[in-house]
């Protein structure tokens, strides 16, 4: 006799298979259509199932979009005139413009221009750029370091950068003629970057 699940011989009148232990008046299971297609189904859907999940950790480890760093807009050129066109300056005293530079605010501050003297002998006159406190003493004939300062002069240009933010004065003095008024023209700007 043959055991009905391994097929192995086994004695006559046994109960058990002495080769796979399952009892040998039992028979095997048979499988129905419905159950073959069931088991089928469940290993298509355990594969799709493997196959999302290969898939979702691979997308985790894709390298990401980059990300869109929107730069600063560029700064926007500003000129500022200061002196346009004729100035009166009468003997003896000095004419001045006040000019507030805040370099937090502007970039690249410079005050830049011509300027053409005429009256009396020497059709001259000197052009002082300094901060107030220095102006103050130069004026009263002490020597300071001014930013700019020429000598009384009929024609000259100036091209001063400002590294510091604070409050300039940009004069046209004629103190060191007791007699003469001068007649400047001068085209003189400040220039600088404004963030927008």
């Amino acid at each position: 006799m043959n055991c009905p699940h391994c097929a192995d011989a086994i004695p006559d009148g046994s109960n058990f298979c002495n080769h796979c232990g399952m009892p040998s008046n039992e028979k095997p299971k048979q499988y129905g259509k419905h159950t073959v297609i069931f088991l089928l189904g469940m290993f298509v859907a355990g594969l799709a199932i493997s196959g999302f999940y290969f898939l979702a950790r691979t997308a985790d480890k894709a390298p990401s979009a980059p990300t869109t760093v929107h730069a600063a807009p560029p700064p926007v050129p500003v000129t500022k005139t200061l002196v346009t066109g004729q100035l009166t300056v009468r003997p003896g005293s000095y004419v001045p413009y006040k000019v507030d530079i805040d370099i937090t605010k502007m970039g690249d501050p410079v005050i830049s221009g011509t300027f053409r003297a005429s009256g009396g002998r020497g059709n001259d006159i000197q052009v002082v750029l300094a901060d107030e406190d220095s102006l103050v003493n130069l004026l009263n004939g002490h020597s300071v370091a001014a930013l700019y300062k020429s000598q009384p002069i009929t024609i000259g240009k100036l091209n001063v950068p400002i590294t510091e933010s604070g409050t300039y004065v940009l004069v046209f003095n004629n103190r060191f003629s007791l007699l003469s008024e001068k007649q400047v023209f001068a085209e003189i700007n400040l220039t600088y970057q404004e963030q927008q």
